[in-house]
């Protein structure tokens, strides 16, 4: 909600640091699920990014 009301404009909100752990946060937890237990850490590196891309660009279309 913070982030919401940051600034009126989407384009010029930013990602507080605090948000950015959050989201490292919930991509560490989910991977560290015994669904992923034998994937490798490459690959884990590149679900975890893909997924911190789509939570950023999913943000600015959250029903709050």
């Amino acid at each position: 909600i913070k982030w919401r009301d940051s600034s009126k404009i989407v384009e010029e909100r930013t990602i507080s640091e605090e948000l950015g752990k959050m989201f490292l946060a919930i991509c560490n937890k989910i991977l560290n699920h015994s669904n992923f237990r034998n994937y490798n850490a490459e690959l884990k590196a590149d679900m975890r990014s893909y997924a911190l891309f789509k939570l950023i660009k999913g943000l600015k279309n959250y029903n709050f």
